[in-house]
């Protein structure tokens, strides 16, 4: 039976204006024990779909996590989808419901610093739960990651992220998440909120955290603290070290999980990644091609469509407006989203709808307009709809009554 880790999940900061802090931290080592069986039967399923997991790609553990692709001819919809990391635009993973057995449950394999003559040797990075990660077409090593702050619905099934570097190889390993510049030997977990803090607590080995000129060097069982601004950088240096509290009670981390090994080397191209040409049928396919205006309705069946979907990604689709019928329902059915007022592309158009008060629950008709990105988006909850914040994205929308 493979140890697990605990961590107890609270919440920290004063009231006022001061940010919302992640939430607290804290380590000790026990035996995988009285594990829900939905989160026992998540996890082993999640580790065996994802055992042809190779290097510098992404696999669909457990649903539910929804994906926003650079290239539409790929699918990462359904548990054992692998796909290359640098075709993957975003991922955003769901809470333990409670039921259903609904945990959001990612794997990744990464180069990172480690050289081509070890391709053996991989990071694994696990998310979980409430989690999200933005990848860079640029580098397979800078990433954006918000997630871990709110408390689990049950301990065996937290939020966040884990990262472990290779056993074997006996040299740090660099990546850059949040603009912090993180070089770890072994294993750590991280949290962070947008206009809050990004936490990284080191369970094991060591971790040199550098940002705003300033680096900070954890040994194990300590953790720092960086703040971030509302696009998820860094805000100003990372914090000293300090013990993680103890805890008797706490969720339990699927360390087991970062324990993968890759069973074939695929080495991600450094080529442009070509943005998706058509997505979702023939209502993605008469958007795309400019055959509709403002005048014609197109009906949307599916509560999950986004506006990149919507589009078929094309960028000269900028500030033209469409006229959608949204169904019922799309208020617990529809998709992610992300913002307030102004969204980013890849949130649901019908459930953002909903939130910014341009349709009810009953659906109907929304003035659709496809307009360029945002620095940060605020989250909020509106008409019923919990929208959730997000940093840079380079393509919006808006919606409006006909």
């Amino acid at each position: 039976m493979v140890p697990m880790l605990m961590f107890l999940i609270g919440c920290s900061g004063e009231g006022g204006s001061t940010p919302a802090a992640p939430p607290e931290i804290t380590p000790t080592v026990v035996a995988q024990a009285a594990c829900p069986v939905e989160v026992t039967q998540a996890l082993d399923a999640a580790d065996e779909a994802c055992r042809g997991l190779g290097r510098n790609q992404v696999c669909y553990g457990n649903a539910s996590i929804t994906a926003s692709l650079r290239d539409a001819n790929l699918t990462f919809a359904q548990r054992g989808d692998i796909v290359d990391l640098l075709s993957l635009e975003r991922l955003s993973l769901t809470p333990y419901s409670g039921s259903g057995g609904e945990w959001g449950v990612a794997v990744a394999l990464l180069q990172a610093s480690i050289p081509d003559t070890l391709p053996g040797q991989n990071v694994t990075v696990v998310l979980f739960g409430d989690a999200q990660l933005q990848t860079s077409e640029a580098s397979a090593s800078a990433y954006t990651f918000s997630g871990g702050v709110g408390e689990p619905a049950c301990r065996e099934a937290p939020n966040g992220m884990l990262i472990r570097t290779p056993e074997n190889y006996d040299q740090p390993v660099s990546l850059t998440i949040n603009g912090v510049e993180v070089s770890l030997g072994s294993t750590a977990y991280m949290s962070a909120q947008p206009g809050g803090e990004f936490q990284i607590a080191l369970l094991e080995g060591s971790a040199e955290v550098t940002a705003q000129g300033t680096t900070q060097n954890l040994t194990p069982n300590t953790r720092t603290r960086i703040p971030l601004d509302a696009a998820l950088t860094a805000a100003g240096p990372p914090s000293p070290p300090e013990p993680l509290p103890q805890t008797a009670d706490a969720p339990v981390l699927p360390l087991q999980l970062a324990a993968i090994e890759a069973t074939e080397v695929v080495i991600a191209s450094n080529a442009t990644s070509v943005p998706p040409t058509v997505t979702a049928g023939s209502t993605a396919t008469s958007a795309a091609s400019g055959s509709v205006s403002a005048s014609t309705s197109i009906p949307i069946d599916d509560c999950d469509l986004s506006a990149d979907s919507f589009l078929g990604g094309q960028q000269s689709q900028i500030e033209d407006e469409y006229r959608v019928t949204c169904p019922a329902d799309c208020d617990r059915d529809g998709g992610p989203v992300w913002g307030t007022d102004i969204y980013t592309s890849d949130s649901s158009i019908c459930r953002a709808a909903i939130h910014a008060g341009v349709i009810s629950a009953e659906g109907g008709s929304v003035l659709f307009t496809p307009l360029p990105g945002q620095t940060a988006y605020e989250g909020s909850e509106r008409n019923g709809v919990r929208s959730s914040p997000w940093g840079n994205w380079g393509r919006s929308f808006s919606v409006a009554r006909p």
